[in-house]
């Protein structure tokens, strides 16, 4: 390793110290469904897709992500109820049977329980692969209905088909596709995919000839051009349909060489010309696929760099090879690098390749990118919150609040604090907006009382201003201990109707603390756990003590207690 490659990597490690908290940065994955890659599984059980599909979301919340990238056509079949196109086999076993399930609309329902932001991704040229098989012998496949706009283009021995962008038939098609999913679906956005050439050698020559009566440009130029037609239609399209949907492209990483960032160029060989996009705003964001790492050419930061200079207003997602193991053991270097660059967030490829993550990859939650140009009003929210014990040995809470008949695309976000000192970690669950109420198990208590309030996001992900008033929940039983230590400064054992003995600790910093049991000379550490400011309280493990030591490890405070 190089030692410019080690200066970088203290620069990224010293800026990531004072970048972690971002309350806007978009962290997507990719949820492939192609060839099953991530999902569905391989059966052909609804309950067991939609059982494997709620595990993805969970391990997505888990890594603190905030995007879903959600591959809904692939090989020219689609996972949503299609006019135009049909589900893949792999779904049913059967051509004519259909899921006893939307495969969208459970991902939307799942995806807006977690919070997480959802973009139907779509395959946009490349129309089937060899590999698809059983999925080409249906009859209303493309490749079998509209032959004539499919060329097919040979990688050793296998064949891909590509949709011609030069036949003004084919590219309405699509547009009608795509545009059919805004109009059904409440997704937050379209991502679009392949939405290119295969490469230079690509037979439509055919294709060219009939059209230069019309046009005087040459065939480079023209196939540009024909990518630049389909995506601004489809652009101004979408938007008529909704205007507050996203439109984004996933174009390959390198748009032209620069020195230590050379390779195959989206503008040369595949026809995306992704400046054009940019300046004329034809999209709302970009995800440029730069799957290298930080010491190879080409260069990770210095492509990431280049995408972020180009990009205008329009928002820039980094997209990362999660599936290379030089680029996956660089991961937490590279998310620097894209704060360093002020890029608006990194997606992952694919959702397989970081499951096996044990930890968050990030340290605090975070909301996507804002995009102000998009048009969205956040109604005046009457907020009235209130809760109820379902269940008091349980901590079953049900909190509820007033239905706001303007407001039923967002969210209300349950949270666990109010006021300026609000962070999307304070958030506890967040609720869809056609929701009034929510059930909460308070799990293990640790404070004597637990304050909440609400307040609402809209489709787009802001804020709202107005905030709810404030509830305060003493979970179960120890609403008793609350009354008898209403004032109490100093640590205090309380022992309940069953015997049990609880520490009652109030601080006014959190901070990690240590009990020990003392005997004699030696002392044995009984637990250790960080602790939240305020009031709090911990059972002991079921053992006679005699004394107690509580050590505070940020103020190096020691206070011993008397059992007897």
């Amino acid at each position: 390793m190089n030692k410019s490659h080690l200066l970088l990597i203290f620069l990224c490690l010293t800026i990531s110290l004072f970048s972690q908290n971002r309350e806007r940065e978009t962290r997507a994955v990719w949820v492939t469904t192609n060839f099953q890659l991530d999902w569905p599984p391989k059966t052909f059980d609804a309950e067991a897709q939609k059982k494997a599909l709620i595990e993805i979301f969970d391990k997505i919340k888990f890594l603190k992500l905030n995007t879903v990238y959600f591959q809904v056509r692939s090989s020219g079949t689609v996972l949503f109820n299609s006019s135009y196109e049909d589900y893949p086999f792999f779904l049913t076993g059967s051509f004519e049977e259909k899921p006893s399930y939307d495969p969208l609309e459970f991902a939307i329902q799942e995806a807006r329980k977690r919070g997480l932001q959802i973009h139907a991704w779509v395959n946009v040229m490349r129309c089937y692969a060899s590999e698809a098989g059983i999925d080409l012998e249906n009859p209303k496949h493309l490749y079998n209905k509209k032959p004539e706009w499919i060329i097919s283009k040979g990688y050793g021995d296998k064949t891909q088909g590509w949709l011609n962008p030069g036949v003004f038939n084919a590219r309405a098609y699509l547009i009608d596709l795509f545009a059919e999913i805004i109009e059904k679906y409440d997704v937050d956005g379209l991502h679009l995919d392949f939405m290119r050439y295969p490469g230079k050698d690509f037979n439509d020559a055919d294709t060219y000839e009939k059209s230069e009566s019309e046009s005087e440009l040459d065939r480079d130029d023209w196939r540009r051009e024909n990518i630049n037609k389909f995506l601004q239609v489809l652009y101004i399209r979408s938007k008529l349909i909704r205007d507050d949907v996203k439109i984004g492209v996933t174009p390959i990483g390198i748009h032209k060489n620069k020195p230590n960032a050379s390779g195959m160029q989206g503008y040369y060989d595949v026809y995306q010309e992704s400046g054009k996009w940019l300046d004329e705003k034809y999209i709302d964001y970009i995800v440029p696929q730069i799957y290298w790492n930080l010491e190879n050419n080409p260069k990770f930061d210095l492509l990431a760099e280049d995408w972020k200079e180009r990009a205008g207003d329009r928002k820039v997602i980094l997209g990362i090879a999660a599936y290379k193991p030089e680029v996956k053991k660089e991961i937490q270097e590279l998310i620097d690098v894209s704060r360093n660059k002020n890029a608006d967030g990194v997606a992952f490829f694919r959702y397989q390749n970081i499951a096996d993550y044990d930890k968050p990859l990030f340290e605090h939650n975070s909301l996507p990118s804002e995009m102000p140009w998009l048009k969205s009003e956040m109604p005046s929210l009457n907020m009235e919150l209130n809760y109820d014990f379902l269940d008091k040995e349980k901590n079953l809470v049900k909190f509820h609040w007033n239905k706001n008949e303007n407001f039923n695309h967002g969210y209300y976000l349950l949270v666990k604090s109010s006021g300026k000192n609000f962070t999307m970690d304070d958030v506890v669950i967040t609720v869809p907006a056609d929701k009034t109420s929510v059930i909460l198990n308070i799990k293990n208590p640790k404070q004597l009382s637990y304050k909440f309030s609400l307040r609402a996001m809209d489709r787009i992900y802001n804020l709202s201003e107005e905030i709810s008033n404030e509830v305060k929940v003493y979970p179960g039983r120890l609403e008793e201990l609350q009354k008898l230590s209403e004032d109490f400064v100093k640590p205090r054992l309380v022992k309940e109707s069953d015997g049990k003995l609880k520490l009652l600790l109030n601080i006014k910093k959190s901070e990690l603390i240590e009990v020990y049991h003392v005997a004699g000379e030696e002392e044995v550490l009984i637990f250790s756990e960080f602790i939240n400011s305020g009031k709090n309280v911990m059972q002991l493990p079921d053992t006679n003590y005699s004394v107690l030591k509580i050590k505070y490890k940020s103020s190096k405070k020691e206070v011993k207690l008397n059992l007897r």
